[in-house]
């Protein structure tokens, strides 16, 4: 039951997010001429630049400037109006729109003009404007009001006609309480073989930490597979972590060989994680001949990415000179770097 004191607490919070919208100027939700053009030459979005900017334009007005912050009818059919004037024009058009608001603003300020732009285009029938609408309201982007109640209904509608990121969407918020879990997986499940990949490594990861299912390395160690053989850099990563703990075999046999393949397949993705792995291994001499170069390299581009772990070894190998010549100054910038 939500007391009158939670009722209060609510009202002041939406208040707040309403004040927020407010304060918003059309200079900070229009996107700069550069940008639209980008967009035209990437053929994402075929409306010229000029109605553009007066759909946006409209929105502003109508909907930001509104009491309720609602998408009016009126404003609805002023878009209408502004779209069917260019041939050839759809709601595909004013889903890219939204896009192009939400993705180039400062700090998503541009949210409150982009959700209601995915709400109309929602209202017409395009099922990705209905996904991101739906993740605007779950996380409140930009100061806007949140429903998650209304979010999850949305995304539950789109996860029951296929849409493989709601599927995904919806798995990752109901796998964060216990009543979810099953629904989580079969929605994974869906979404794994739909082509997102990410969903196979987090089914894995629930077998592996017997979240929602029976702790079960086996079979996790198949979800990892799953992952892997879609080129998921998480579940590539994974596969190294289970062939150098011996949680790959049934005899419980390492393969530290195997496992450097995997850690470096993964690090060549960008992962931090795995390039320091990969590194440390090149350090130890674990799986691979010894180096102490490619280990500093390798620890450098963790490191670049926050590794604190990197950081620190690179701080104590340049203070020691250990496999490399000695630079104190490095090593004070990596040590600041760690501590930060």
């Amino acid at each position: 039951m939500i007391s009158d004191r939670q009722e209060v607490q609510q009202s002041q919070v939406e208040l707040t997010n309403q004040q927020k919208e407010r304060r918003l100027t059309l200079d900070e939700v229009m996107p700069s001429n550069a940008q639209f053009e980008a967009y035209r030459q990437n053929k994402s979005i075929g409306l010229p630049t000029k109605v553009q900017q007066d759909i946006i334009k409209v929105a502003f007005e109508e909907i930001i400037g509104s009491d309720d912050f609602q998408t009016t009818k009126s404003a609805q059919k002023k878009i209408h109006l502004l779209n069917v004037t260019v041939a050839g024009s759809n709601t595909a058009d004013i889903t890219a729109l939204a896009n192009l608001v939400f993705r180039t603003t400062t700090a998503g300020r541009g949210a409150p003009v982009a959700r209601e732009l995915y709400r109309i285009a929602m209202d017409n029938g395009d099922s990705d404007a209905a996904f991101s609408y739906a993740n605007i309201l779950c996380k409140g982007s930009g100061g806007t009001a949140r429903n998650v109640a209304e979010g999850m209904k949305i995304l539950s509608q789109l996860a029951s006609k296929g849409h493989v990121y709601a599927q995904f969407s919806l798995a990752s918020m109901l796998a964060r309480e216990e009543s979810g879990y099953k629904k989580a997986i079969e929605l994974y499940e869906l979404a794994g073989r739909g082509g997102i990949s990410d969903a196979w490594t987090e089914i894995g990861r629930m077998y592996r930490g017997g979240i929602g299912v029976e702790q079960d390395n086996e079979m996790a160690f198949q979800y990892f597979k799953k992952g892997a053989d879609a080129k998921n850099a998480q579940s590539i990563f994974m596969m190294g972590v289970y062939y150098s703990s011996g949680l790959a075999t049934k005899d419980g046999k390492t393969n530290e060989e195997k496992a450097f393949k995997y850690f470096m397949s993964a690090a060549s993705q960008g992962l931090p994680e795995a390039q320091y792995n990969v590194g440390y291994r090149y350090f130890r001499g674990i799986g691979t001949e010894q180096n102490y170069g490619l280990a500093v390299a390798y620890w450098k581009m963790a490191a670049a990415q926050g590794f604190r772990v990197a950081q620190m070894n690179l701080a104590r190998m340049y203070n020691d000179g250990l496999g490399i010549e000695q630079n104190i100054s490095l090593a004070k910038r990596y040590y600041k770097l760690a501590a930060n």
